[in-house]
């Protein structure tokens, strides 16, 4: 069967499987209703299909959608997994989580791609660094620029909808925003552009060059901030150290070891050159290298740090595993330095060992092995029978395995500790966004009640520890006590209770054994001025300057501005 039809057939079959898909999530339907169904469809239906078309010509067709068929089930597992067990989090969080999810899925088969390509192709599964160079920058290439052609195509196609919407011709509109077209071209002639840009092999080759020789000189002024930047930091470090804390942000640490990574390797490209630089420029990076490990050790110090004093959380895992791989290239690049012949000349071994390291350690992590997400949960839990307050992070940044620790808290039988735990899981597994109200345990509120002798019952304070919008309950400071009066505002013979804050004040109206929050309106004191009146007996109740007017079933209320 020729590869042409194949191709054509593989990306209109994606563009319909994609509508499918896409048309059930914006109605809610099968599969969209099973979570771990929908990713495990969605994850092949994106992914497999380009990698078919950069494996065409390598091997025979039947090997090559084979090969492709075993990756599909591989990658409908991983996104089995995400669906049915990480993406349960609150809805606000649920884009981030994808997004995560999908980067890893790209960076994984971005990865494992060009191993498969050069095992199809040598028939041997031991690589070679140059010809795994080539096509993971082939592959690269050749993926942006189909994403191109697709962005200009449907500029060109944006621009038909408007000349014609102009003459009231809408049908190209129509047409054009349906997805059961849309959908189906944008893969066909993504898959088009992935042939045709696979058809320039030197245009590919001299690109390359360009941008790696352009690039290559960045490297100069990276290690020329690296050199600085660790003399600097290691005549800060044995304070660091002194204090056993987090002097610095690791984030930063390990931002400059990517550039200094991916900027050497531009100038080291596939090993052939054996001086990229002139000699003295040349000697200076190898001499230099070895601050690569200095700055690796104190990024990991710096996050061990951070999460021995906060826990574990899904990025502080993430960043775990950039900074071992950081650690190893910089390790691995300390000892190539040294190494006599050409320059740096087992650069390309250990990025080989390194590629291996996180497809691996991608892999493991996209499943409930070494999951972030099931790692960070059971951190949180820890501390949080440890007596630390970490429910919001199991409610909304761990995935369905917080929320599945959370439910487990819910249920904790024991002591009164047991009993406040179990209060503030059930509390946090009902809220719907991390900006809600934080669970605050009405007994610790500190209220000053009017007037004296009187006292705010379990009832009223379980009332004022819910009006919180916005994380904890106002009255939740142990120094600044908010101040309670009884007293009858409408003249029923029942006293309502007026609880003053800085953020506003509430006006209580009993209703059985329950309180139900009223807001006040403008003029009323906050806390710290209605306490100083309060103490002095400076209250009382008046009635209405103006009265309302009842007109039929309608009420009309004067207000005194």
């Amino acid at each position: 069967m020729s590869t042409r039809i194949v191709t054509f057939g593989l990306a209109l079959l994606q563009g319909l499987v994609l509508w499918w898909l896409f048309d059930a999530m914006r109605d809610k339907a099968w599969p969209a209703t099973d979570p771990g169904l929908l990713v495990a469809l969605l994850t092949p239906a994106v992914l497999v299909p380009p990698l078919v078309y950069l494996q065409i010509g390598l091997a025979r067709l039947r090997i090559v959608l084979s090969v492709s068929a075993a990756a599909g089930l591989v990658l409908a597992g991983l996104g089995w997994h995400y669906g049915a067990w990480v993406g349960l989090a609150g809805e606000n969080d649920f884009d981030s989580d994808a997004f995560t999810f999908a980067l890893a899925v790209i960076v994984l088969c971005f990865h494992a791609l060009p191993f498969l390509q050069s095992t199809l192709e040598t028939r041997r599964v031991r690589p070679e660094y140059p010809r795994l160079f080539v096509f993971a920058w082939r592959n690269a290439l050749q993926i942006a620029l189909a994403a191109v052609f697709c962005g200009v195509l449907w500029a060109l196609l944006g621009l038909w909808m408007q000349l014609f919407d102009m003459i009231g011709i809408g049908f190209f509109r129509r047409l054009f925003t349906d997805g059961r077209f849309a959908t189906p071209l944008t893969t066909v002639a993504f898959a088009a552009a992935i042939g045709l840009a696979g058809s320039v092999e030197r245009l590919q080759q001299a690109l390359r060059q360009h941008l790696l020789g352009l690039f290559k000189w960045l490297a100069v002024l990276a290690m020329l901030i690296l050199t600085l930047f660790s003399l600097a930091l290691l005549a800060k470090s044995p304070e660091l150290f002194a204090a056993g804390r987090r002097a610095i942000s690791a984030t930063w640490l390990l931002w400059l070891l990517v550039f200094c990574v991916y900027l050497l390797n531009a100038a080291y490209q596939d090993g052939s050159l054996a001086s990229p630089y002139p000699r003295a420029v040349g000697v200076a990076l190898r001499y230099v290298a070895p601050l690569l490990v200095v700055v690796a050790l104190i990024a990991g110090y710096a996050l061990g740090v951070r999460a021995d004093m906060y826990g574990l959380t899904v990025s502080r895992v993430w960043a775990l595993l950039v900074a071992l791989l950081l650690f190893e290239y910089a390790l691995g690049y300390a000892v190539a330095a040294f190494r006599p012949g050409a320059w740096m000349a087992s650069m390309g071994a250990v990025n080989v060992a390194v590629a291996l390291t996180l497809i691996v350690a991608l892999t493991l992590m996209l499943t409930p092995i070494l999951s972030p997400y099931r790692l960070a949960a059971e951190s949180q839990r820890a501390r949080i029978l440890a007596g630390d307050d970490s429910y919001a992070v199991l409610a909304f940044d761990a995935g369905g395995y917080g929320r599945r620790k959370l439910t487990e808290l819910s249920k904790l039988e024991g002591d009164a500790a047991a009993m406040k735990i179990r209060e503030r899981a059930t509390a946090a597994l009902a809220l719907k966004n991390r900006y809600g109200p934080v669970y605050t345990d009405p007994a610790a509120l500190a209220l000053v009640v009017y007037p004296e002798g009187r006292a705010a019952d379990r009832d009223l304070r379980a009332a004022i520890a819910k009006t919180a919008t916005y994380g904890e309950s106002p009255c939740a400071s142990s120094t600044d006590a908010c101040p309670v009066l009884f007293v009858d505002l409408n003249g029923d013979g029942t006293e309502e209770a007026i609880a003053f804050t800085d953020v506003s004040s509430l006006v209580f109206m009993r209703a059985g054994a329950a309180w139900h929050a009223r807001l006040l309106g403008g003029g009323i004191p906050m806390r710290a001025e209605a306490l100083e009146h309060l103490r002095a007996g400076d209250y009382r109740v008046v009635a209405p300057k103006w009265r309302a007017l009842e007109v039929g079933s309608r009420t009309l209320s004067v207000s005194p501005q």
